[in-house]
């Protein structure tokens, strides 16, 4: 990895690195904020407790997607006298924070499934599948490579 090579320095290539991650994690932090005001304002509307939880999963996408932006920025930082190797050891921290986060959620959605279990509900409105439908196809189209 020599500047002759034509790649840059190691600081350089970072940047490049921290600049694409960035934007791919703002265009997931965009699309998460649109699909979590979407499931939940459908959900209570149309009483549907699984896309509650779908759009407070939506909600830690979003809060997720700022740690990592965080983490990116953290751990890109250069190096200084307090830190001479770097802040390289910041994305693991973020990593699990998220693992945690996501973990507790879980918990919180499983509570809330077993109470419904418990005390049956009226079935959710049907408007509610094609929202839980056209989510399902968004997050297939993300999911593809990109050529």
């Amino acid at each position: 990895m020599n500047e002759q090579a034509g790649r840059g320095s190691p600081a350089r290539q970072l940047r490049g690195a921290y600049a694409a991650g960035a934007r791919a994690t703002v265009a997931a932090l965009t699309m998460s904020a649109s699909l979590a005001v979407l499931k939940i304002g459908a959900g209570i509307i149309g009483d549907s407790y699984a896309l509650v939880a779908d759009g407070v999963e939506s909600v830690l996408d979003l809060f997720s997607g700022l740690l990592v932006l965080g983490g990116l920025k953290v751990s890109t930082a250069e190096p200084d006298a307090r830190y001479p190797y770097g802040r390289g050891k910041a994305e693991p921290l973020v990593a699990m924070a998220v693992a945690t986060m996501l973990m507790l959620a879980a918990l919180g959605i499983a509570v809330g499934a077993a109470r419904e279990i418990v005390a049956p509900q009226d079935a959710p409105a049907p408007f509610t599948l094609i929202v839980l439908r056209s989510e399902e196809h968004t997050s297939e189209l993300q999911s593809r490579p990109h050529i």
